[in-house]
């Protein structure tokens, strides 16, 4: 009788932190859902295999979600990148998420145009101005017969070993649309390298107002790419992820 008065008491004593129990779980996933709230969408450009971003995405650590837009340029046109781009959208609609954008060139001028859904954007190396050799892509481009052109990328980097006809087209044709009017300078980041071979740096530092001038490594001069250690100038990279995190701290 004596024992079981004991037992009984304990589960008295214990239904007395009950409340104190509930309220750690209540705050434990309440910091879950709080954390939850910011994800960070990297979008490629063309050609590019967006899981080279991940670098990003390990050095910017567990503070965010991330999620990856997966689009192959090789196929379709605009209208339907444009069309994978809104039903890409459809899985925040419902959510009370702060969404931040990581755009690499054709990639900013295919979601610049939703960029009001978004806290905040980083723009890499984007496509705003080209340079002589892309333009005259873009007139070759026109060609019915003209070949697709082998990527000059490193070859862990591509999606492709070649980029269509159809996707300079596409390329060409948002380009043609942009207009530095429509870039939110007050939410946007633009980090390029001025020795870029593919869009004109010059013409972008003199349209942009928050800017991040990068340079790329010494064996990268002749790829339109600035993603990671790799590919930057030592230090570079530093500079670019601290940029990027006092960009996205509220």
């Amino acid at each position: 009788m004596l024992l079981l008065s004991q037992e009984l008491q304990k589960v008295v004593i214990s239904k007395k932190y009950w409340p104190q129990i509930l309220g750690a779980f209540f705050l434990f996933f309440f910091c879950e859902l709080t954390l939850a709230k910011n994800i960070v969408v990297f979008v490629p450009g063309l050609n590019f295999n967006v899981q080279k971003f991940s670098e990003i995405e390990k050095a910017l650590g567990d503070n965010f979600s991330y999620e990856y837009f997966n689009i192959d340029y090789n196929k379709g046109s605009v209208a339907d990148w444009e069309n994978e781009r809104d039903q890409f959208f459809k899985k925040f609609d419902h959510s009370e998420s702060k969404l931040f954008l990581i755009a690499q060139s054709l990639g900013a001028l295919l979601f610049n145009p939703s960029s009001q859904r978004f806290e905040k954007i980083v723009y890499l190396s984007p496509a705003f101005s080209l340079k002589l050799a892309p333009k005259l892509i873009c007139l070759m481009a026109k060609i019915p017969f003209w070949h697709d052109l082998k990527s000059r990328n490193y070859k862990e980097y591509r999606l492709h070993d070649e980029t269509t006809r159809t996707a300079y087209e596409g390329l060409c044709e948002l380009n043609n649309r942009f207009n530095y009017s429509q870039l939110d300078s007050k939410k946007a980041l633009v980090a390029i390298d001025l020795k870029d071979e593919l869009v004109d740096a010059k013409v972008i530092e003199k349209n942009v107002t928050n800017l991040v001038l990068l340079k790329k490594a010494l064996d990268n001069k002749f790829h339109h790419l600035i993603v990671d250690e790799k590919t930057m100038a030592k230090g570079d990279f530093d500079r670019f992820i601290h940029s990027l995190q006092i960009l996205f701290t509220p």
